[in-house]
């Protein structure tokens, strides 16, 4: 009988490795020269196959071979080179015209600093407290929170376009100075593990559940005759800012040794976690310096737009992704130069447009549906 429980337990030793739960190393830190590619889909997938599954102790499998490519994108990360962001090693984008600047240890991911773009104007800033981004070695059950907070203030006339973008808000009485205050609470759990199946291969991961939850108040310094101080602007200059005010963020990335970013990440609907748009690997081109192709804007008008925009491109035509400003991609098609893009599926706010030409040139800009 005990030969018996011994060849028994002797024979069951490989399939429980086989699901035995993963422990990933800083090898899922980018580093510099690092070029990444991404694919994006948004409707091309079965949503019954991208259903998020509960947390769960037990290993699981996720099909995600129904991906299909609908945009696709390379992501370079550079080396910081910010001399008044000191403790960021490396830099890269962030999503639409802003860029990250992380602090990279043995063991964790922390954003130090951040600089954001719209048009011709631009702030930047430090995290007064840096955000915990990851973390290594990372298990099974690994679970944290951290909050954030950058406090950006600048003389309206410091920032070439702000006093023209101000302007253009009618507010009662000329501002002095723009303060900008951002804060968030960041939660993270990995709650699953298993496999998970893309078109190109099968792989070992780690599912981390995040949450980010983001609140942006926006003040004005006004000098009057009968005194001066902070007003709170936020609600008035809402509609024709590129970012959302308050947000929640929630995602489901699945990450695997060796790969320097999550292999796919999941975007949910906040209220449902329905999925919305799903994002997957391409190929990691590990420290091979490419130098990316700078990003150019163009015009387009009317600005404010209504149910369609054009485009001032000298290109003949170019596949176009409108995104928010949560990274979610909402709509995709073939601009052909002279015709307009429809928004008639979309509400009133901001979006970021972005065409790319057969030679990888990426062309943005932001855009505001009144």
């Amino acid at each position: 009988m005990r030969k018996s429980l011994l060849l028994w337990a002797f024979l069951a030793l490989p399939s429980l490795a086989l699901f035995a739960q993963p422990t990933l190393s800083n090898s899922i830190f980018p580093a510099a020269g690092d070029v990444f590619e991404r694919s994006t889909s948004l409707s091309s997938f079965d949503s019954l196959a991208l259903a998020i599954t509960p947390a769960s102790n037990q290993a699981q499998t996720w099909n995600f071979t129904s991906l299909r490519t609908e945009t696709f994108s390379r992501d370079s990360v550079e080396a910081a080179n910010r001399p008044d962001f000191p403790t960021a090693d490396i830099q890269q984008p962030f999503f639409g015209q802003a860029q990250v600047f992380i602090d990279i240890s043995s063991t964790k991911m922390e954003y130090v600093a951040g600089a954001l773009g719209f048009g011709t104007i631009a702030f930047s800033g430090l995290f007064n407290d840096p955000l915990e981004i990851q973390r290594a070695p990372l298990n099974y059950g690994d679970s944290y929170t951290d909050s954030y907070q950058m406090l950006i203030s600048e003389h309206i006339d410091s920032v070439p376009g702000l006093r023209p973008f101000i302007d253009s808000m009618n507010l009662p009485i000329d501002p002095d100075s723009i303060r900008i205050n951002l804060e968030g609470d960041y939660e993270s759990e990995v709650d699953a593990f298993g496999t998970c199946q893309l078109p190109d291969s099968s792989y070992t991961v780690l599912r981390q559940h995040t949450v980010n939850y983001s609140d942006v108040q926006i003040e004005a310094y006004f000098v009057t005759p009968f005194g001066a101080g902070w007003q709170d602007i936020s609600s008035t200059i809402a509609g024709q800012l590129p970012f959302p005010l308050t947000d929640t963020t929630e995602q489901f990335s699945f990450i695997a040794e060796n790969e320097g970013m999550p292999l796919a990440r999941l975007t949910t609907n906040k209220d449902n976690q329905a999925v919305e748009a799903a994002e997957f690997k391409g190929q990691r081109q590990i420290g091979t310096a490419v130098q990316s192709l700078s990003v150019q804007e163009f015009r387009l008008y009317p600005q404010p737009a209504q149910n369609a925009v054009y485009l001032e491109l000298e290109l003949l035509q170019a596949p176009y992704q409108l995104y928010n400003l949560q990274g979610q991609l909402l709509q995709t098609g073939q601009w052909q130069n002279g015709t307009a893009i429809s928004l008639a599926n979309l509400p009133a706010g901001p979006y970021l447009l972005r065409l790319q030409d057969e030679k990888g040139q990426l062309y943005q800009q932001m855009l505001i549906k009144g």
